[in-house]
């Protein structure tokens, strides 16, 4: 990893921690179309949450209790666009050994 990318990723954790917990108090897009439409009653309850309302209940910080789920979500979002970027990288190169 590179200098610059290192920066990067420093400032957008950064971004995380800071605009994380005011996320959510807004709906997201989809709570948003439901209520727009009428039929947020129609919601059926998730088997299960990993992070309810965007904030994790063991902690009782509440800023850091929704700032750590954005953490979260920022990193596996950042893994699968590398592991993305990785096997394409894999491909092309097996692509060229084929070629030769």
């Amino acid at each position: 990893m590179n200098k610059k990318t290192k920066i990067l990723l420093a400032v957008t954790i950064v971004l995380v921690l800071f605009i994380a917990p005011f996320a959510p108090h807004q709906l997201d897009g989809l709570e948003r179309v439901a209520h727009d439409l009428g039929f947020t009653d129609k919601e059926l309850e998730p088997m299960y949450e990993i992070f309810p309302d965007y904030h994790i209940p063991l902690i009782e910080n509440d800023w850091l209790g929704h700032a750590l789920p954005g953490i979260v979500g920022l990193l596996l979002c950042l893994a699968v666009v590398w592991g993305y970027a990785r096997i394409g990288t894999i491909l092309r190169n097996v692509r060229k050994r084929e070629q030769n």
